[in-house]
C-alpha cells in the first residue's frame, strides 16, 4: 500500500505578474505620508524594546545601538515635520505671496488634468 500512495513533490510557483515599467507608474507618495509611516514603524520597534526593558531584560550592545539609531531617526523625522509645518504656515504670507501660491497650485492642477486626459486618450486608441 505504501508504494501505491507515492507522494510526489510539487513545486508551487507564485502567479506571474506583469512587469512594472516606469512609464506607467507615476504615483509619488506624499512626504507627509512617508514620514507618518516611518514614525509608526519606529514607534512599534521602540515599543518592542521598551517592553523588553520593562520586563527586566537588559538590552545587549547590538540592541542598544539599534534603539539609538531609531531615536536618532525619530529626532530627524520630527525636525523635518517641524520644517514642513513652518513652511506651510500660510497665515504669515502676504496677500501677494498667497496669490502667487494659489496661481502655482492652479497651474499644477491644470497640468495634471491635461496629462490625465492625454493618457486616457492614448489608452483608448
Amino acid at each position: 500500500m505504501t508504494q501505491d500512495k507515492k507522494t510526489t513533490k510539487r513545486i508551487l510557483l507564485p502567479p506571474k505578474k506583469r512587469p512594472i515599467s516606469l512609464e506607467t507608474s507615476s504615483i509619488i507618495p506624499a512626504t507627509e505620508l512617508l514620514l507618518h509611516d516611518a514614525k509608526a514603524i519606529i514607534g512599534a520597534e521602540l515599543a518592542h524594546y521598551r517592553s523588553k526593558a520593562v520586563r527586566g531584560v537588559t538590552l545587549d550592545p547590538k540592541e542598544a545601538r539599534i534603539v539609538q539609531g531609531y531615536l536618532e531617526s525619530l529626532v530627524k523625522i520630527q525636525r523635518e515635520e517641524r520644517e514642513v509645518a513652518d513652511a506651510q504656515d500660510l497665515s504669515a504670507l502676504s496677500d501677494v505671496e498667497l496669490m502667487r501660491l494659489a496661481k502655482r497650485v492652479l497651474n499644477n492642477n491644470n497640468n495634471k488634468t491635461i496629462d490625465k486626459n492625454e493618457r486616457s486618450e492614448n489608452e483608448s486608441e
